[in-house]
């Protein structure tokens, strides 16, 4: 209900490749108007209009839900690595150019993996973003590699591309880290003037615009979203869920689908009253902070919380006006 929220806690928390919803065939948007003419931000209304206590207490509850998604998103036969049948999946959506991605990947994952070993699973899927020039061609040459030389193969060349992403990149580069893996060059060549592996990116970014994909890195810990809380203390808190579940009698083997797979795309969950109060009470100290420093990056966000708090009391059509005044839909 409230998915637009978490690009306004974005804003707040967290840095990241931003989606412009594209497929593999057609242009990016821009973010011009037809009339060609930059889209206005809203204004922010003049300091002190309303405290921004009484702009928390009147609304903030509107930004946590008391409700929790969890995502069925299919492992099907994407790059996996770490326990093979691991009590916590984790499910991330990358793009080889994305900076955010860079520091998961290089820095984040091999934490997690050292730390909880066999009891993680990483799941990779592809989600090039139309503005990173490369980042197609890096997922194809990805995907080739793993055809010729396996999954270790496609993970050592997964690290090799993110080292790589900072300098200038050029498919002839890109080329010759793959032939560095020992490959086929004749059917790697093959394989990208054909589009060979295209088809299997598509899945994976459709399967994206599915789950409510809004940037990269995009990732979650056992079919919940990971945004406001850290992957660890996700992975710690999923760990200690999935051990009930299996003492309860949940094969080892079946524990993901059992967690995350109730015959549709996500089903909700309730949290429990203090762990929505610690949430509230977190987002609550960010939005405060930055609004109370009336900071220049946070006015225009303030201005659309005021002017939406304005309008609206409940909180559905609070976050229908936030999401309508900053995108300009419903």
């Amino acid at each position: 209900m409230f998915r637009k929220a978490f690009l306004i806690v974005m804003l707040l928390f967290l840095a990241a490749c931003k989606d412009d919803k594209v497929s593999l065939d057609h242009p990016s948007p821009t973010s011009k108007d037809p009339s060609g003419q930059k889209a206005a931000a809203p204004k922010a209304p003049d300091a002190g209009e309303i405290p921004c206590e009484a702009l928390f207490t009147s609304h903030g509850h509107c930004f946590v839900p008391a409700t929790q998604k969890v995502y069925n998103v299919p492992r099907g036969t994407s790059p996996m690595k770490g326990g093979e049948h691991p009590l916590v999946t984790i499910v991330e959506f990358t793009d080889f150019q994305c900076p955010a991605c860079k520091d998961f990947a290089l820095e984040r994952i091999p934490e997690i993996l050292k730390k909880y070993g066999k009891d993680v699973g990483i799941v990779l899927k592809h989600y090039p973003l139309s503005f990173h020039p490369m980042a197609l061609t890096m997922s194809q040459a990805a995907e080739e590699v793993r055809a010729q030389k396996g999954e270790a193969a496609f993970w050592k060349f997964h690290d090799v591309m993110y080292k790589g992403s900072e300098a200038p990149l050029t498919a002839t580069w890109i080329r010759s880290q793959a032939e560095a893996m020992g490959l086929d060059m004749n059917k790697y060549d093959a394989a990208l003037k054909k589009g060979t592996h295209k088809t299997a990116i598509s899945r994976d970014m459709q399967l994206g615009r599915e789950v409510e994909l809004e940037g990269t890195p995009w990732i979650f810990v056992n079919g919940t979203l990971a945004r406001r809380k850290s992957v660890d203390v996700m992975v710690s808190e999923a760990l200690s869920e999935a051990k009930k579940a299996v003492e309860a009698g949940t094969p080892r083997e079946k524990i993901y689908g059992f967690l995350t797979d109730h015959g549709k795309l996500f089903h909700e969950r309730k949290l429990d009253s203090q762990t929505h109060k610690t949430e509230l009470e977190k987002f609550k100290t960010g939005f405060l902070s930055k609004c109370n420093k009336s900071a220049r990056d946070f006015q225009t966000f303030y201005g659309v919380v005021y002017g939406c708090s304005k309008q609206q009391t409940k909180c559905k059509p609070f976050m229908d006006c936030i999401q309508k005044t900053i995108y300009g839909k419903k």
